[in-house]
């Protein structure tokens, strides 16, 4: 590849992996309008296949900026509005305390309102999934708070979005996103494993290493597919992150995803449609991470400085994600870093001392 401004050595990459435990690691990066590709390490147990950057992996959540993309498409075609009420979309009630009514941009900014929902989401394998209109209307969790009150952070809320998009166009979400995402953008190796879809073949193996050696783990399936269930490779992301940063090649839809949609404050970062905003050394960043079995991703974005990356692995620890992307940050990202100061306070901190809780758990059930 081309050297990337500021670019990080081998060695400090292939230290990063071993302190972490990565087999594999697959990187994207775009900056002033050139794409950089690279692959380190392996992506099958017995280290027979190498990682490139057509290896496919699993994304994860990652797969929710894709859906966002896919919704604000379909918006942006007049199939969908952005501000109907969710259930005159998906053609079935949302069940419970409140009746303000639930609204696309709730669900692609995860102020629904939903409580969480585990038992059921799983399948043991993509035969076993069940439609997710099927599954949605059956399983689809309570709410638990007024819409556009609260980030929940919800699987099964970006599940509904998909399914409204599915129900409006006539054809499966996997299918939708094909057509109004990856084949325009030339994301090839890109889909999502709808149900009775096999996982590709060539894709990097989900593995648990130690010093020693690396066993092969089982893939995840899951009911609410699009919140998760997707593949990718290095090059397929790096067309799609020039596409967001490239108004001409991205339009109008991608341009939506940038503004900032909701915050709980305006002294804290919030959230976009279907990115959560940062501050990394003051600049804005616009990310979403994605994990599950074996695999690990995340997709970030620094409009301002049109540069953006993407990278995943097939294992290590939970560490490695923030280290490279820190190490790819500071590398990156030329200048001193902005200064950010701390607003000026208007009230007694200790009015916000307390217990706190995550809002992502269940109100009502043994969940």
């Amino acid at each position: 590849p081309q050297t990337v401004r500021g670019q990080i050595p081998d060695s400090t990459v292939i230290r990063l992996m071993a302190e972490h435990s990565v087999p594999g690691l697959a990187l994207a990066v775009v900056q002033g309008g050139s794409t950089h590709l690279y692959g380190w390490g392996s992506a099958s147990a017995d280290a027979a296949e190498t990682v490139t950057p057509d290896t496919p992996f699993r994304i994860a959540s990652v797969a929710k900026v894709l859906v966002a993309a896919t919704v604000l498409t379909a918006a942006q075609t007049g199939a969908i509005d952005l501000h109907a009420e969710v259930e005159g979309l998906v053609g079935f009630p949302m069940v419970g305390t409140h009746d303000d009514p639930v609204t696309v941009h709730h669900l692609l900014t995860h102020t629904g309102g939903f409580d969480e929902r585990m038992v059921g989401y799983a399948a043991r394998d993509s035969r076993s999934m069940r439609p997710l209109g099927e599954y949605l209307s059956d399983r689809m969790p309570s709410r638990g708070w007024p819409p556009g009150e609260v980030v929940s952070y919800s699987n099964h809320g970006m599940s509904l979005a998909a399914y409204a998009v599915e129900r409006a166009v006539g054809e499966s979400f996997a299918q939708v996103a094909e057509a109004s995402i990856f084949a325009p953008l030339g994301m090839d190796s890109t889909r999502f494993i709808e149900p009775g879809m096999e996982i590709p073949i060539s894709a990097a193996r989900a593995l648990s290493c130690d010093e020693a050696d690396c066993e092969v783990r089982a893939h995840v399936f899951s009911n609410a597919y699009p919140a998760g269930l997707a593949f990718s490779t290095a090059r397929d992301m790096g067309r799609f992150i020039t596409a967001f940063l490239d108004d001409q090649t991205g339009g109008e839809a991608l341009a939506e995803m940038v503004p900032e949609r909701f915050t709980h404050d305006p002294r804290i970062p919030g959230i976009s449609y279907g990115f959560f905003n940062q501050l990394h050394a003051g600049h804005r960043v616009i990310a979403h991470s994605g994990s599950t079995g074996g695999y690990w991703a995340l997709l970030l974005m620094v409009p301002e400085e049109e540069t953006g990356l993407f990278f995943a692995t097939n294992g290590g620890d939970s560490g490695f994600g923030r280290a490279f992307r820190d190490e790819l940050l500071t590398s990156l990202l030329d200048g001193p870093p902005a200064t950010v100061r701390p607003p000026r306070r208007t009230e007694d901190p200790a009015t916000r001392a307390g217990s706190y809780e995550l809002t992502r758990y269940s109100h009502g059930t043994i969940e």
